[in-house]
């Protein structure tokens, strides 16, 4: 799963021991693609319309080659308030028409869930292909966790480090859902396509569309 940068745990009820059973969900593999390297992507994550109980996010993973070579801060933020970042309606410039919460000057909307530093010890491979490690998996001591609404509701979540995306498979839109392997619970929380983000930055048109793979 080296070529797969996301790695989501969700929080399940278990009746027996453990109280809690954590299972991987990550994005659909690719044997060639040509990412590109960020510092930060904003997403969205959707419930299943027919999932009366929601979702926990209880941690992410991401590919961050970066870190094999030097120190790689993160910062991963979730919108303090359910839905989306941005109204998925946009004018010319890419700016939602009636709501907008990209950008630095909209800090205050989001709350820091987990940050850190990556080092080249922390990394581990991501697939059995013998490629080198640079798989990065959040502990989840490190991650405060966070809650899907249930019935398709929506929670946003910024990224803040140097990462790998590459840009939509099959000419997918933002929002649009992404394609996933090796998890088949209906109740599995969609993951849209993002926006690769240049620093946060408050200029809009900056934001590219953009997928982890």
């Amino acid at each position: 799963i080296s070529q797969e940068p996301r790695q989501l745990q969700d929080y399940i009820p278990n009746p027996g021991p453990p109280v809690t059973c954590n299972f991987a969900m990550t994005t659909f593999q690719m044997d060639t693609f040509s990412p590109t390297q960020g510092d930060g992507i904003i997403f969205a994550m959707k419930s299943q319309e027919s999932d009366d109980n929601g979702v926990k996010i209880t941690s992410f993973g991401f590919n961050v080659p970066t870190a094999k070579s030097q120190t790689v801060d993160f910062k991963v933020y979730a919108l303090k308030q359910e839905g989306f970042y941005a109204d998925p309606n946009r004018d010319s410039l890419n700016q939602g028409r009636t709501y907008d919460y990209r950008g630095t000057s909209q800090i205050d909307k989001w709350e820091e869930i987990s940050k850190g530093t990556i080092k080249n010890d922390d990394l581990i491979a991501g697939d059995t292909n013998g490629n080198a490690p640079d798989f990065y998996k959040i502990p989840f001591g490190m991650f405060n966790a966070v809650q899907i609404p249930p019935n398709g509701g929506v929670r946003s979540f910024y990224i803040s480090t140097n990462l790998l995306y590459t840009d939509p498979t099959l000419d997918a839109g933002v929002n649009d859902k992404q394609l996933l392997i090796g998890y088949n619970d209906p109740n599995v929380p969609k993951l849209l396509t993002g926006e690769g983000a240049s620093g946060f930055s408050d200029t809009k048109f900056m934001y590219k569309t953009r997928e982890f793979v």
